[in-house]
Parts: structure tokens; sequence; C-alpha cells
């Protein structure tokens, strides 16, 4: 969207043989063998019951490698979280002056994080559906398209309704694998909570989970993140017992940015004050202030992984979905604010920070690295079989960073009905972007012929295009994202056409998804 004009493990029973301490287990061992030798040796040793004797250690071992093997046995948990609308550089753990990301910043220093993470696009369907499947939007499907099977003109009245037909979306293909479907069955327990409207079931993203959660989104702030948190640990808590995927979306940082005063004072950074901010610095601190309420949401659910001793044997994975313009001018033109109408790196350029069991893998991995990177992976790790037609692949091989083989590329093709009245006058928020960027290049291909070539290494702000000056460098990268793209399988059947209730339609309305905001 973008803001013209602004910007069970049973407790307290008895023990059994599969969930008593491993010393336990031996301590009773320890005492049979002893009663044993009292009784039967107790005048004179017999080979009857030496043979009795050297059975029952035998047994003994025999049961205490079981249970030890039972154990290491035992498939990890796995926790995914996105976090909705948040840009890697304004999180303390990426380096931003301000501490808006405390718990994060625990969890990276046990964990792999990545510098050069990429959306695939830059709203929150696509993305999504692009984590869950492995997928490029183009393969998938799950976006904007005047063909889709659900319609999104119930957010429309009057006269204008029938005309608005084409206002759709295509929804993730129930033929998908995902990997929810993939964890499922194999035997975890699995859960998703959404935080806001674009990660409702209607859309097909609770595909291959046990229990997806789409509750509690209350109007244009969608579900606060503690709500979010408590839903995921009721799930965790019911079934910690076995092993278990837990999804959660914090969607906090989604505008309109509303955050407490709280939260306000505890971004500035020392001697600031919102008071004294200009305009455009204090809606920046809004936004990292609603960051702040996310992470402070995800470390209490982190805080309850550890209470009941999960999180050491947990994979926990935190991926933004896509980032946030901030007032910057995007190749040159008026500051935007906002996300969903261009492919710029303040929208592109996501957290990624991945904890293994046991922590084992630690650093900062600087490769090139995108969200459909995410399945792959943990395929790979959880020895589990890769779905056929998977576009993404294995960026991290025995906790080593490698590059992968497959271009570093975004998608976006928004319906030309979104933009509201306020960008009526701005090319960039007309027509599709395609973007490849390889090296210290990006070049990005537009629907109405406003290429662009950017040295991301000399102008990381994006504001003036080479394209002219280095006009064959643009050509060939133009060739190879188009290859690229063009050769992706179609996306899968659609499920049944159906129309959005009303409240998502508001919902989305208000958020500036469906024009006229």
């Amino acid at each position: 969207m973008v803001a013209r004009g602004s910007w069970t493990l049973k407790r307290g029973g008895p023990a059994t043989r599969t969930d008593a301490p491993l010393a336990l287990r031996w301590s009773a061992m320890r005492s049979l063998v002893c009663s044993a030798s009292r009784v039967c040796l107790a005048g004179r040793a017999c080979l009857a019951c030496l043979a009795c004797l050297a059975c029952i250690v035998w047994l003994a071992v025999c049961a205490l490698v079981v249970a030890g093997c039972s154990r290491r046995e035992r498939k990890p948990n796995v926790v995914l979280v996105t976090l909705d609308t948040t840009r890697a550089d304004r999180l303390s753990c990426y380096g931003h002056r301000r501490k808006t990301s405390p718990r994060l910043d625990g969890l990276a220093a046990e964990s792999l994080r990545f510098t050069r993470a990429y959306a695939v696009t830059s709203w929150t369907l696509p993305s999504h559906a692009s984590i869950f499947t492995g997928k490029f939007p183009s393969s998938h499907g799950a976006q904007y398209d005047e063909n889709g099977a659900l319609k999104l003109s119930q957010a429309l009245a009057g006269a204008r309704k029938q005309s608005m037909d084409g206002y759709r979306v295509r929804t993730l293909s129930p033929e998908e694998r995902t990997l929810a479907g993939l964890l499922s069955a194999n035997g975890w327990k699995t859960c998703g909570v959404a935080g806001g409207p674009w990660t409702k079931k209607l859309f097909g993203l609770d595909l291959g989970f046990d229990v997806y959660d789409d509750e509690n989104l209350t109007s244009i702030n969608g579900r606060p993140g503690d709500d979010v948190t408590r839903a995921g640990l009721e799930f965790v808590r019911a079934h910690r017992d076995q092993p278990f995927f837990v999804f959660l979306n914090y969607f906090d940082a989604h505008e309109p940015n509303r955050p407490s005063d709280a939260d306000v004072q505890a971004v500035l950074a020392p001697g600031e004050s919102i008071a004294e901010l200009d305009p455009a610095e204090r809606l920046r601190v809004q936004y990292e202030a609603e960051i702040f309420a996310a992470d402070r949401a995800l470390g209490v659910f982190l805080d309850g992984l550890r209470e009941l001793g999960l999180y050491d044997d947990t994979w926990i994975v935190v991926v933004g979905d896509h980032g946030q313009l901030l007032g910057e001018s995007f190749l040159g033109g008026e500051p935007l604010g906002g996300h969903g109408y261009t492919l710029s790196q303040g929208e592109l350029l996501v957290p990624l920070v991945i904890k293994a069991p046991g922590s084992k893998w630690k650093g900062v991995a600087d490769t090139p690295v995108q969200q459909v990177d995410v399945l792959p992976l943990l395929c790979a790790e959880l020895d589990l079989p890769l779905p056929a037609g998977v576009q993404g692949e294995v960026p991290v091989v025995d906790g080593v960073p490698r590059a992968v083989s497959h271009p570093i590329v975004a998608e976006l093709y928004p319906l030309e009905k979104t933009v509201g009245e306020a960008g009526a006058d701005d090319w960039r928020l007309h027509g599709d972007w395609r973007v490849i960027v390889e090296g210290p290049l990006k070049y990005s291909w537009h629907g109405k012929g406003r290429h662009a070539l950017v040295d991301l290494e000399r102008d990381p702000g994006e504001l003036v295009n080479v394209i002219d000056a280095r006009r064959a460098e643009a050509q060939a990268l133009e060739v190879k994202l188009t290859r690229f793209l063009d050769a992706l399988p179609p996306p899968l059947d659609q499920g049944a056409a159906g129309e959005i209730d009303a409240k998502t339609a508001e919902e989305l309305k208000q958020l500036g998804y469906l024009g006229d905001h």
C-alpha cells in the first residue's frame, strides 16, 4: 500500500519408560541389580545366579540405549515468523541507530543473520505464498489478477461496483505443496496465526495447516502482536509432546502506525525528543515504535519456548514479508511512503534470521538469498523430500552460507484500479515492475517503458538512472531477467470462485489496497 500525500509431555504424572529422566531410569535399574545380588548371592555364588545377574545388567544397558535413542530421534520443532512491512535497515541488529529490536537482536546473536535477503515482491499475499511454496509469484499465482477466482468488488459500492468486477486476485491453488503440508504429512502438528487481512484463510495461505487462526483481526490495525503470541503459545503448550510447526505473522509495523507513547519513547535515541523532530522523521519514529511492539511480542513467544524447555530443540526462522518506503525519492521522483507499487530497495531488503537447534549456526551471511530459499533449506535440514517445481535453493550447507544459482529477482503486477487519486500523476505508481539484482547492479523493467539501471554500491538510495550510460549491461540483465521469469511454470489450477466478505473488504480498503484511499 502506498500512502501518498503522507507517507504432551505430561507434567506432574508418574514417570514412564519414555518420559522418566535418564538418571532416574539408571537408578531404578541399579536398585534391581542390587536386589538380585542380595537375594541370589546371600549364601554362595552360583553360575545360574551370575548368569541371571548378567542378563539384568544387559537389559538395563539396552533400556538406557533405547531411551537415549528415543530422546535423540524426536524431530525438532519449527517456528516461522514473518514480520509484516519490516525493512531490515530499521532493525538494531542490522545496525540501525535506534534500539528497535532488542529481542530479535538477542536471537540474531545465536543465529545466522543474512544481510542481503530479498523479498520476491512488495506486498503480503504473494510474498507469503512464496515463503510457503518456494516458488516465485509468477509460478504460484497468488497475487492480483484480473482473471483471478476471488472477487474484491465487495469493497466497492453503488454504480462503480459492476465496473470493477475485474478487481480480483488469484488465491493459492489447493493443489500446491506447502511447507505446512509437508510437515503435517511427516508427523509435525501445524498451526498458523494470521496477523493481517491478506493472510486470512480465504486467500489460500491456510493450505496444509492443521489449525489456522485468523480471528481477532481488529479493524485496520490488524491483530495486535501480543494476541498473535498468545494464540501461538496456546498451541505450543497443547502440543509440546509432539514436534510442531508454528507460523506467526506479526502485523504491527503495517500502516497506519499508531504506537503507544511508551513504545515511541523506547525507540528514541538518547537526547531525541519526538516533539523536536521534523514531520517526516516523526513518521519514521512511529513506524519504528510499531516494529518495537512486534519485537516485544516475539520476545514473549521466545520466552515461552524457553520456559517449556523447547527453545534449544527448535528451528526458528524470522523473515520480513516486504519492507516499506519511508520518504525515499525512488528513481529521483517525489518522496514516497508505503509499499506495493514499486520494487525499491526499501521494499525488497528484508530481515532474515535463522536459529538452528542448539544454536549451532552463528554469524553473518553476506550472500544474496530470497524468500523462496526458506522452504528448500528447511526440507534439507529436516530430511524431507523437496516437492517438484520448487524454484528456491538451499542457501546454507553444514552451517556455511553458499550462493544460490537462481537470479535474485522480484516482480509486481498491481491493478491500475488500486492507484488512488493522489498518485495519479506519478509514473512510478503505474505499471508492472520486474527487477534483477546482480552484484552492485539492479535493473528494473517497467511495464510502461520506464526501465532503469542503478549502481547500488554508488547510489544505494536509487536516485540516479544510469541506463543510458551503461546500455549493454542493462540489456544483458534484461535478457537474463526475462528468460528466467518467462521460463517459470504457470500456476496450478485456482480454487473455486468466490468473493471476499464485507469485513475483509473494508479492512483492505482502509489499508489502501483497494483504491480511493
